[in-house]
């Protein structure tokens, strides 16, 4: 018996220790540009990506300060799902979604892409005698494409158009992973720490 009981304990102990979930967050920011009526600029804030591997989801937190106006929004990105792309020099992940069915109507065929980026091996957790690493982008960028809105007081059209870049955040990602942190706690704590800094949160989160 005494035997059994060592051999238990020396599996225990050999064995790895791997993370609860698999988070993978990222650090950038969102540029969005206009131009109309006279007018034109660029307005840019900052962003926090969260990625739940593991369970495929993914959310957004966006933060800016203007006029003195300190404010954040948490997006999560709707129905993600991830596509991996064989390209000529290396392969490439895209955060996407399916399209909407006004999207189909109006003969959009293929995925949305959120995010897209080369791959490359990241370490998301890291014990004693193992590393967690994942095949996924280190730097991701995405787009929204050009569109005109028309003033409802004059009529007058501004063109609006804006991109973004995040860049994997590693000890972020290790310190929420090594807490064994979840995907709602990580986004939890990160509007927090954006309070405790002043920064009221708009619209509620968007669904």
């Amino acid at each position: 018996m005494k035997i059994v009981f060592r051999l238990l304990l020396a599996a225990t102990l050999l064995t790895p220790t791997l993370a609860a979930a698999d988070l993978i967050i990222y650090k950038g920011t969102r540029t969005d540009a206009f131009t109309g009526e006279g007018h034109g600029g660029f307005l840019t804030k900052k962003q926090i990506l969260i990625v739940d591997y593991q369970n495929v989801q993914a959310s957004v937190i966006h933060y800016s300060s203007a006029n003195g106006v300190k404010s954040y929004k948490v997006e999560p990105l709707i129905d993600p799902h991830f596509v991996h792309v064989r390209g000529a020099k290396g392969d490439f992940t895209a955060i996407a979604r399916t399209p909407l069915q006004n999207e189909i109507n109006a003969g959009v065929a293929g995925d949305r892409a959120y995010f897209h980026g080369e791959n490359a091996m990241l370490t998301v957790n890291s014990a004693a005698n193992s590393k967690v690493t994942i095949p996924f982008p280190k730097v991701m960028h995405g787009h929204v494409g050009s569109s005109i809105a028309y003033s409802d007081s004059t009529g007058e059209a501004t063109l609006t158009w804006g991109g973004w870049n995040v860049s994997f955040d590693s000890a972020g990602t290790l310190k929420s992973n090594h807490a064994g942190e979840s995907f709602d706690a990580a986004l939890a704590r990160y509007s927090a720490a954006l309070e405790s800094l002043g920064y009221v949160q708009q619209g509620g989160i968007e669904d």
